[in-house]
């Protein structure tokens, strides 16, 4: 360090001088293990200069940044404490930080000594720097010496001057080392945080700032040198940037299948990227500054995350040029990265994917973090010139550097990083995004798309907070998984017109099937299931045999180039152990050492199998790794104070799976002989970790399922009972739920049980992602008999039977969201309306209730309103069955033909004196509530001609009407006043309007559609509603 150290700050405004030198003071506190701190923290009586939150350990800092020419006394650390005082009274520990450039008192410093109580931190010039270089977002005066020697090269009279200072500007820290002649300083040179000297222009832009706050810089001979202006040669930068597109033309514009499931056809192949790639969608989460909510939060911020879900990446990088984007391994980050490289490398490449990527001049630098090594440390420049050192840049390095510079003045330069988790070190990975953050402060007009796993990205994220948005890739949807299914089989199998058609009839079975559509959220996931369907010639659709041949086709295709196929016999035991011990554990991560343990526990567990096992536990891992294969490499982290790699199953079902093989083939920890399916199972049914492992291990059981079974159903039973117990009835019935889905056997008695167990849950399970599964499997046709039994129970509970109905003829019946489909829908269910079978017409309503249901807000309804007129007629009709299964599901239909607001109930039949006839007289309370419920959605129609309610007698309606004041608001008024309406009794038009004046404006919720319908009603009265 020099003799000296002072900060100086290049703003003469007092108040923006003091936001800088606190949005500066940032950087100190993000070094010493903070997140970004929020500035200006306004609270009641007070104003916090910075508060953070610690991103390891739960506590704060709280600081007060002064940046006075004259030193802090005592005073003003009294009165810091004692707003220090009052963060105490919060709930984590605080830290106070007092920061002074000029420093403090002699008073003040010993005052702090002494100071029992409420002891803050007294921080200078000198020592905030010297954090700032400990923290690595500022390279030491030394190494900013060294950069600045060699810019005073020429000059050999110069001589280093001991004092120096460090400049605060909106480009951030800069240092100003000086040089002196005879003693008197005459020369400069301005390096910046990273180390890297500032370009000519920008030193220049400094220089006036410093002019501008009185400073003496102007006067000196500056020392950084200009780049060389284009025109100088023209030729040698076309030069430059045509080898320098040619290197990412050979790196970034093939996709490799290395690392991804590929058999040796297809393995061998080097694929064009615009051929296979497909234009990725994001989910982007932006941090909004949260209302201070004084004392009851804590003291803490809180923040809200608004995310926007599936943005094109033009769009997204339109609005938000510097993007952190994180994704799970084979999510598609780097070949993302790869197209933007190739695409703005060559604008003519930027049409050939429809991305919808802005149209920029940028020009990209592209750099692989697991290629950087010691460039992690280094600056910006020193990661400039190793970029220029590539072949065939190499020898146009000159120029490709000039070039570099002139695009960063510019503001046209877009850094590409990919894999900033593949930095192994901490440390290291800090002090890269360090240099990137100075970087970009250096050159604000810089973008920045950087790409990272999860795991690795934590440590870093409050470094990176102030510069990138944070963003996830989407999973894939339909249109993703058509696109690389068809790009895949042109590439692979041919590109002729019944390939194309195969692969999207392909591609539309993946994502009908819930099952499948699991394990194609992303491009590697997919290929997986491509690759079964090319090594099986058909996707299995029960679960358990699909996750099966998944793990086959990846075994068999482990490292194809590098290394033999590993025998399923040797690694099948051996992952099934380590699934299930990382299940037991509740972890879905696992360091080396601990995976080494568990690879020679099982081993020693399982001699029969593992007994003349040929690799070592190093070896295996080895292949496991390089294949990247079922179990990844998933980062660095640490563990028992060591820095070690860390792995994870490249999917979380690919662990449940193979924990569930793991129990039914006796492959897990502690094994007992005396163990059975439903013994080693029964500890975890309610556990959410195992809701996916039970089902999938009752599917292979065999006859051990049905034991199994028989467990889940007394325990569920009994939580069921339990009425403080529902969050575990709740994760019962989806484990009873998807193992009906998945279709295991057991005696039919024993899954008619299960199924009844379903449909008198309170549970919701319908929205559940196996209930279209289960009814449109095996046992679907036995859902629908139980839950049309079900409906002739009497009671008012029958309606959950009714729900299920009603989906379950839906998804059996509908194929596709198409008009054609709906009209086709419509002839069957009003061939079954008509038909001399009960159950017949019973499920045509309640198929025709989710019909009009799907419909009510489409505007493809009125195209349809032909169709759906003959089934109108025939539901009114079933409005007066003898059966009260028939007559609920009418009701049903009509109560969702109300609420499509375009069926107009007629007047004869008199629909509205049938619906009040039911909610009055019906002996069944569950026609009196559906009823009432269909009367007050029924669209209003105006009192001319033949009228509804005719069958009414209004001495009845008098009677019932005495009783006003005691109907339900939300549903029997709304009912009342309708028919009161129709009436005209027992109240005139004036004080009818009142009632609905009232009943609009008092207490209480009203649904849209009954204020729609009120308001209706007084505009038919003449009235404003």
């Amino acid at each position: 360090m020099p003799s000296s150290t002072t900060i100086r700050i290049l703003e003469k405004d007092n108040n923006r001088r003091g936001d800088l030198f606190g949005r500066l003071m940032a950087d100190l506190f993000v070094a010493l293990g903070y997140e970004q701190p929020r500035l200006n923290v306004h609270k009641s009586g007070r104003e916090l200069d910075l508060s953070a939150d610690h991103r390891l350990e739960k506590r704060r800092a709280i600081a007060e940044c002064k940046a006075t020419a004259e030193r802090i006394g005592g005073g003003d650390v009294n009165k810091f404490v004692g707003a220090i005082d009052v963060e105490f009274k919060q709930r984590y520990p605080v830290t106070g930080y007092f920061i002074s450039l000029a420093g403090f008192t002699e008073t003040a410093t010993e005052q702090e000594k002494g100071r029992k109580r409420t002891p803050i931190i007294l921080l200078d010039a000198a020592q905030a720097v010297g954090e700032m270089i400990k923290g690595r977002s500022l390279v030491s005066f030394e190494r900013a010496a060294e950069a600045a020697g060699r810019l005073c090269a020429p000059h050999d009279a110069l001589a280093l001057d001991d004092d120096t200072e460090l400049l605060a500007h909106e480009r951030g820290w800069v240092w100003a080392v000086y040089y002196t002649q005879g003693k008197a300083r005459t020369h400069f040179a301005l390096i910046h945080a990273d180390g890297t000297p500032l370009a000519r222009a920008i030193a220049d832009e400094l220089v006036a700032a410093d002019q501008t706050c009185g400073g003496t810089l102007h006067a000196l001979a500056c020392l950084n040198p200009a780049p060389a202006p284009a025109s100088n040669d023209a030729q040698a930068t076309q030069d430059a940037l045509a080898a320098y597109r040619r290197y990412l033309t050979e790196e970034c514009g093939y996709i490799h299948l290395d690392g991804m499931p590929a058999d040796g056809d297809v393995g061998s192949r080097r694929l064009r990227l615009e051929h296979l790639f497909v234009p990725l969608h994001l989910d982007l989460h932006e941090v909004i500054e949260a209302v201070e909510m004084g004392e009851e939060s804590n003291g803490f911020p809180l923040a809200l995350t608004e995310q926007q879900k599936r943005l094109p990446i033009g769009v997204t990088l339109n609005d938000h040029p510097r993007l952190a984007l994180l994704a799970s391994p084979g999510g598609g980050k780097s070949t993302l990265l790869k197209r933007l490289a190739v695409a703005y490398a060559d604008p003519a490449q930027l049409d050939k994917v429809a991305d919808e990527l802005p149209v920029r001049d940028w020009l990209p630098l592209f750099f692989r973090c697991r290629e950087l090594r010691e460039l992690a440390r280094g600056s910006f420049a020193e990661l400039i010139g190793a970029l220029s050192a590539r072949e065939p840049v190499r020898q146009h390095a000159g120029a490709f550097r000039a070039a570099v510079d002139r695009a960063l003045l510019e503001g046209r330069v877009i850094l590409l990083v990919d894999g900033l988790d593949e930095i192994s070190d901490p440390g290291d990975r800090a002090a890269f995004v360090c240099m990137l953050r100075t970087a970009i402060q250096a050159s604000p007009g810089t973008s920045l798309v950087i790409t990272s796993r999860e795991a690795g990205f934590r440590h870093v994220a409050a470094h990176l907070a102030p510069i990138c948005t944070l963003a996830t890739l989407s999973p894939f949807d339909a249109d993703d998984i058509s696109r690389l299914t068809v790009a895949w089989h042109r590439e692979v199998v041919s590109d002729s017109e019944k390939v194309r058609t195969d692969a999207e009839q392909l591609a539309q079975t993946i994502y009908r099937n819930d099952r499948i559509r699991q394990l194609a959220v992303n491009p590697l996931l997919l290929t997986t299931l491509l690759l079964v369907k090319r090594w099986v010639g058909s996707l299995p659709t029960r679960r358990a045999v699909l996750y099966g041949k998944a793990v086959e086709v990846l075994l068999m295709t482990w490292n194809t180039e590098g290394h033999a196929p590993i025998p399923e016999e040797e690694a099948l035991p051996q992952l099934c152990y380590v699934a299930s011990a990382m299940m037991l554990a509740g972890v879905q991560k696992i360091s080396r050492p601990r995976l080494a343990k568990l690879l020679q526990s099982a081993r020693d567990a399982l001699p029969t199998e593992l007994g003349f096992v040929q690799d070592t536990v190093k070896e295996f891992i080895h292949r496991v790794e390089d294949r990247s294969s079922l179990l990844m490499m998933s980062g660095w982290d640490v563990e028992d104070g060591r820095l070690v790699e860390f792995f994870e199953f490249r999917h979380l079902t690919f662990q449940e799976f193979l924990t569930a093989r793991a129990m039914v083939e006796g492959w897990h920890p502690d094994r007992n002989d005396t163990d059975y399916l439903a013994k080693v199972l029964e500890p975890h049914f309610e556990q959410e970790e195992w809701r996916e492992v039970i089902p999938l291990a009752a599917s292979l059981g065999g006859k051990e399922t049905e034991e199994l079974l028989q467990r889940l159903l007394v325990r569920l039973a009994k939580t069921e009972a339990d009425i403080g117990d529902r969050v575990n009835s709740h994760l019962l019935m989806r484990v009873l739920g998807q193992c009906l889905a998945d279709e295991v056997q057991a005696k039919p008695e024993s899954i008619r049980a299960a199924i009844k167990a379903l449909l008198w849950s309170d549970s919701e399970w319908r929205e559940e992602s196996f209930a279209p599964v289960l009814a449109k499997g095996r046992y679907g046709a036995l859902l629908r008999e139980e839950s049309f039994k079900a409906l002739s129970v009497r009671g008012s509970d029958s309606w959950r039977a009714g729900r299920v109905l009603q989906q379950t003829v839906w998804w059996q019946f509908i194929e596709t969201d198409s008009i054609e489909e709906y009209q086709r829908l419509s002839q069957q269910f009003l061939q079954m309306l008509n038909s001399p079978e009960l159950t017949a017409r019973c499920e045509a309503a309640h198929g025709c209730v989710m019909l009009f249901k799907q419909l009510k807000d489409d505007p493809r309804f009125d195209e349809l309103s032909e169709s759906f007129s003959p089934i109108g007629k025939v539901i009114v009709q079933l409005l007066y069955s003898d059966s009260l299964v028939e007559l609920q599901a009418a009701i049903w239909v009509i109560y969702q033909l109300g609420f499509t607001a375009r069926w107009l109930p007629p007047a004869n039949p008199d629909v509205i004196g049938r619906l009040f006839s039911l909610w009055q007289h019906h002996e069944e309370q569950a026609i009196r509530l559906v009823a009432v419920e269909a009367l007050k959605v029924q669209q209003l129609l105006p009192r001319l001609g033949e009228t509804p309610c005719s069958t009414i007698q209004p001495e009845e309606f008098a009677l019932f009407i005495r009783n006003y004041d005691k109907l339900l608001k939300s549903d029997e008024t709304p009912a009342a006043l309708a028919i009161a309406y129709y009436l005209r009794t027992p109240w005139d038009d004036f004080e009818l309007a009142v009632r609905v004046h009232n009943y609009l404006n008092g207490e209480g919720k009203l649904y849209p559609y009954t204020i729609k319908t009120m308001e209706k009603m007084l505009a038919f009265l003449g009235e404003t509603p």
